[in-house]
């Protein structure tokens, strides 16, 4: 299941939560959200963010209310499990993945401004990882809640602007 929620959060509090990300610690990593040895040579780069972080940044009463507003209404921030910024070039290679089984994700676009011709994308694929379910576009302030679809980041275009940044919170999912 795939959910998106517009227009949460207010511009003054979006532009806060914006510049918190973009003076987070980034780290080069290998690729960690797939078990394929082969991926973990492919780097990118991203800022790992705990309970205290996300508190700091000022979205958590938005990724409440997304959480409620969702069919995921039964968790709250007790179930969060980890975070991490997600931080896009052009030209950068991502595949596609499902995060772990019992996972409840959410990914906040964090860039002030976007047009639709930069891409950016986040592309969510039927379990054949083939056939595209839905090809989310990167709207700024969105949040999209899913539990596991296969899907990746569509980098964005030469013309876009250097960073994409997406916020990606996951949560342990209920038995």
């Amino acid at each position: 299941m795939i959910e998106i929620f517009d227009e949460m959060i207010p511009l003054s509090v979006r532009n806060s939560i914006y510049k918190f990300i973009i003076n987070s610690n980034y780290r080069i990593e290998g690729w960690t959200d797939t078990s394929d040895l082969e991926l973990k040579n492919h780097h990118h780069l991203h800022s790992r963010w705990g309970l205290e972080d996300i508190q700091n940044s000022q979205i958590v009463p938005y990724v409440e209310k997304v959480l409620q507003l969702s069919s995921f209404k039964d968790y709250t921030m007790k179930d969060f499990l980890q975070c991490a910024v997600n931080l896009v070039k052009p030209g950068d290679h991502y595949f596609t993945h499902s995060h772990d089984l019992g996972v409840i994700s959410i990914i906040y676009y964090a860039n002030l401004q976007w047009q639709h011709n930069w891409a950016g994308e986040t592309i969510f694929y039927k379990e054949n990882m083939t056939d595209i379910e839905l090809a989310a576009s990167y709207v700024p302030g969105r949040f999209i809640i899913f539990d596991k679809e296969p899907h990746t980041i569509r980098p964005q275009s030469s013309i876009a602007p250097a960073f994409r940044f997406t916020l990606a919170i996951f949560f342990q999912k209920k038995k």
